[in-house]
């Protein structure tokens, strides 16, 4: 039941959706002139604005790891970035971000309200992996909020050269969250959205410039949500504030963030995989169903700061430095072991088989760099260095972790109302990392080519525990060396070809006792990419089109006359095209569309068995298509339609089949008593479409979030 607080509120927001629609009288013509709502205005570290593609859906600038902000012409990579109106369309209020990547077609959502899951170009990726300012390591797998975010920038293929060293990468993509910076007037604008069952969330952001010529800026970002999500059952609590202060000066700018989120999570399990009692693919189940027991519980609790500078030493030479800091805690973690349940029989019963973990981890990471600008003959050059450090300490179960079984349940009927007996557990150190490394890159520009050469190398350092938190039990140490090379031909101004060539590494293992040559330390597992692409911006449209070739190193058994060996002589190969647009077709219709094709396939397996198989969880297929028509300057109608491919999982033996989900929407901006508000209104998964999300991959499925609706309401003081 509601609270009168949120009777109230909740009531006021369907108000003012029928006033959109006119069912109630609304306000004066005078009080309904068009309003301009106040646009976050950014200014790059090198003085860049950004520029947004008619429509308002992406921007055409991306900050491009130590290369800082850079044309998306002017890049021989695969960039997207999103802007606040994307975020506030399609950020649903559970699963902001997925819903924001959606709109590429290279992702592949499998995201559940609990976690950030999704792949690219079929590499998977989570929070853990995300930057935030160009900084890594400050988010975890548990959902981001993106309240404080004014933009979400994407840059295919592996990108270790560009950003530096990271504790968690994935080589499909690197994904940047950029904080909202105080604009240039005033801003006092308060949020209130209602979502799912009994979902309510408020939220203000502050802005202000002060001192003189307002080279400093403040800008503060809060949110409450609470309440039942569109799951029955399913109940999520979340906190957070964030402070972002900035100077500009003519010879420096520095930004700091600051923010602290408090989430508690209770129920919610989404993933099963298939036992071996399993013989045929089944048809996915209710997805309004709640698989959790009772007491299924996330509850963490984060700290973060960021902090960005840069200093000119003359007009030629300047230094850098981006450093962040995150304190991560879970200090309740109730739930199905490793997030997964597994289905034994084909009538879709599970055992449920769960842990009791709590965890904490703090993150340090540091990069300092110079950047100098020189020319020879008629060749520019941008030359960056840049040298960097990263720390984790990680502490789980003191006791190891502690399992548990809830009652047997079924995909089909659910789950019984039965709480289990838990045990308690407590956290101990369990492993300590350290990477440290160095990225040189050459930007050279010389008419109407661009250049882009350079090498990176990486040392990881990874020590693990014993459950006393002091005695350690194994330490590895691996270090390679990478190169990244681009071009970029401009045969005009408004279009570039391009290509590139760049490699990354994830951190050496040591065999284990299982195999003859154990002990031995692998080296670092490469990927190495290839891609060809072309970009066009004719002023109304920005349309990109993209061929690449990757492939990832990987370990595999190998049989021997001695016996079985891990050795590192596996490989999946990703190859693919996609192309994608957005931008203005008229007037009155703006939008964005993409497309693509996948080819993931196994090529070097143990003893040859999967040689030329798909690789499990990924789709030939990826398509997207959003729409919006704006009547008026008030009034516009939203769409969008996700299609996901078939693709096969437990190695061939089962086909999940295709989906296509639709969303639709409205937005209207009027004035309430001269308050300008802008009232959105959006109904994702509009036909309640019940099916399964693969992850790449992987053998394990999501099931379908449910039809969700939200009303919205920004009101500017």
């Amino acid at each position: 039941m509601y609270s009168t607080r949120r009777k109230v509120s909740t009531i006021f927001l369907l108000s003012l959706f029928l006033l959109s629609l006119k069912v109630i009288p609304s306000f004066s013509e005078e009080e309904q002139k068009t309003h301009n709502i106040k646009e976050t205005v950014v200014v790059a570290s090198d003085d860049t604005k950004i520029e947004i593609v008619p429509g308002g859906y992406e921007g055409k600038n991306t900050r491009l790891g130590i290369l800082s902000n850079k044309s998306t012409l002017d890049v021989p990579f695969s960039t997207t970035s999103y802007t606040r109106k994307t975020i506030d369309i399609y950020g649903e209020s559970c699963q902001p971000i997925n819903g924001v990547l959606s709109n590429n077609p290279s992702i592949q959502n499998s995201g559940v309200t609990m976690y950030n899951d999704f792949s690219v170009r079929g590499l998977r990726l989570n929070g853990y992996q995300l930057y935030l300012n160009g900084v890594p390591g400050m988010y975890t797998q548990s959902n981001t909020a993106l309240n404080f975010a004014d933009a979400v920038e994407l840059t295919e293929g592996p990108g270790l050269g560009l950003n530096g060293t990271t504790l968690r990468q994935s080589a499909g993509g690197t994904v940047n969250i950029v904080s909202k910076k105080a604009t240039n007037e005033p801003l006092n604008r308060y949020f209130q959205g209602f979502s799912g069952k009994s979902s309510f969330t408020e939220a203000v952001d502050f802005s202000r410039r002060f001192g003189e010529n307002k080279k400093w800026g403040v800008r503060i970002n809060a949110k409450t949500t609470d309440g039942e999500t569109a799951l029955p059952g399913e109940k999520l609590m979340s906190r957070n504030i964030y402070v972002n202060l900035d100077r500009t000066t003519e010879k420096a700018t520095t930004n700091l963030l600051a923010g602290y989120t408090h989430v508690k999570h209770e129920g919610g399990i989404r993933w099963f995989k298939y036992g071996s009692g399993v013989t045929k693919m089944l048809d996915a189940p209710n997805s309004k169903t709640n698989f959790s027991f009772p007491g299924a519980v996330i509850e963490y609790k984060s700290w973060i700061a960021v902090i960005n500078h840069e200093q000119k030493i003359t007009d030629k030479l300047k230094w850098f430095i981006n450093a962040g800091y995150n304190d991560y805690e879970i200090v309740n973690n109730l739930n199905a072991q490793s997030s997964v349940y597994t289905i034994k029989d084909n009538a879709g019963n599970f055992d449920a088989v769960n842990w009791n973990r709590p965890l904490w981890q703090k993150i340090y990471t540091t990069q300092i760099g110079l950047q100098y600008k020189f020319e020879t003959g008629v060749i520019n050059h941008d030359v960056v260095l840049a040298l960097d450090k990263a720390w984790l300490d990680y502490a789980t179960n003191k006791t190891g972790n502690w399992q548990f079984n809830s009652a047997p349940g079924n995909i089909y009927t659910g789950v019984p109302d039965i709480a289990p007996v838990i045990k308690d557990a407590g956290v101990t150190r369990g492993s300590k990392q350290e990477y440290s490394g160095w990225e040189i890159v050459d930007t050279m520009t010389a008419g109407k080519w661009i250049f882009i050469a350079g090498a990176h190398g990486h040392k990881a350092s990874t020590k693990s525990y014993k459950l006393d938190g002091e005695t350690v039990t194994s330490q590895l140490k691996t270090d390679d060396v990478c190169p990244t090379f681009g071009i970029v031909y401009k045969p005009v101004q408004n279009v570039a070809l391009y290509a590139n060539y760049t490699e990354s590494f994830a951190a050496g293992s040591a065999v284990s006792s299982k195999y003859v040559n154990n002990g031995e330390i692998l080296p670092p597992a490469k990927t190495k990419q290839k891609e060809v692409g072309v970009k066009w911006d004719n002023k109304q449209m920005l349309l990109k089109a993209a061929f690449f070739d990757t492939k990832q190193s990987n370990n595999i058994d190998v049989e021997k006359s001695t016996g079985t060996y891990l050795l590192q002589d596996g490989e999946v190969e990703y190859k693919g095209a996609e192309l994608s647009v957005a931008g203005k077709l008229t007037e009155k219709w703006s939008g964005f569309a993409g497309f693509m094709y996948l080819d993931a396939t196994r090529n070097n397996t143990s003893k040859g068995t999967l040689d030329g198989y798909r690789a499990n969880g990924i789709p030939h297929v990826n398509g997207v298509v959003g729409v919006e028509y704006a009547a008026n300057e008030k009034f516009s109608l939203l769409g969008r339609g996700v299609y996901r491919g078939d693709c096969t999982i437990n190695d061939g033996k089962f086909e999940v089949p295709s989906s296509t989900v639709f969303d639709f929407g409205a937005r209207y901006k009027t004035k309430f008593y001269k308050t300008p508000v802008t009232i959105t209104a959006m109904i994702y998964n509009i036909t309640g479409k019940d099916y399964w999300l693969p992850m790449a991959n992987s053998n394990t499925m999501v099931v379908s979030n449910p039809r969700t609706f939200v009303l919205s309401a920004y009101f500017d003081f």
